[in-house]
């Protein structure tokens, strides 16, 4: 999106969530705030920083997310986030992510995507809202009913059961493997649910790795 942007001529910033101050994440003409989806939902570090976002009174944002195959309700979390926030919505899109987490996945683990398609319809999308700045695209892009708000389908239901404690639970503890760590912190500030937290960092042998706890 932000490559196709740049050859319509446009300035774009990119930022990261862990690491940017909300109130400089609403510069712009046209803002983009997207996120993986985490269990059929929205994480919960993405809708605080939401929530800490200035009012956007009516700015004009697209919003975007990757997913497993069971996208819930994570597109409507984040444009009810941003409406509460003031935001006008122009349009919205869904794309397929690979899948990391251990426990075996009803709809498979999606290795390599997004693929070269996915993202050639990314910069299709984004050259949509430069065309269309003042209108809402979302209804051509993707279903509807993934941002009207809360469906019957499975999914929907399960993002209203599961949450960040249950999850912890459930889920088997991610092991570091410090051995591939060179203590650059990127994990720290990526990670979407903000569950790293690196303690100390070691040097051995001219190596440099953290001992890190997820």
């Amino acid at each position: 999106m932000a490559d196709a942007f740049r050859k319509a001529g446009h300035t774009v910033r990119l930022l990261a969530m862990m690491s940017a101050d909300p109130r400089a994440a609403t510069d712009g003409d046209i803002i983009g705030i997207g996120y993986p989806c985490f269990s059929s939902q929205a994480p919960t570090p993405m809708r605080n920083f939401l929530a800490d976002l200035p009012y956007l009174n009516q700015r004009h944002v697209f919003v975007f997310a990757t997913y497993d195959g069971a996208p819930g309700r994570v597109l409507a979390d984040l444009t009810n986030d941003l409406r509460k926030r003031g935001a006008y919505i122009i349009g919205d899109f869904l794309t397929l992510g690979e899948v990391h987490h251990p426990p075996p996945t009803v709809h498979g683990r999606f290795p390599g995507r997004p693929n070269d398609d996915d993202l050639q319809q990314a910069a299709r999308f984004a050259r949509r809202v430069l065309d269309a700045p003042h209108e809402n695209i979302g209804a051509a892009t993707i279903d509807r009913q993934k941002t009207s708000g809360l469906g019957l389908r499975f999914y929907d239901l399960a993002a209203l059961v599961i949450n960040d404690s249950s999850i912890r639970l459930l889920l088997p503890k991610p092991q570091a493997d410090i051995t591939a760590c060179d203590g650059c912190q990127r994990c720290v500030m990526e990670c979407p649910q903000g569950n790293i937290t690196m303690t100390r960092i070691c040097r051995s042998g001219g190596a440099v790795f953290a001992v890190i706890t997820a």
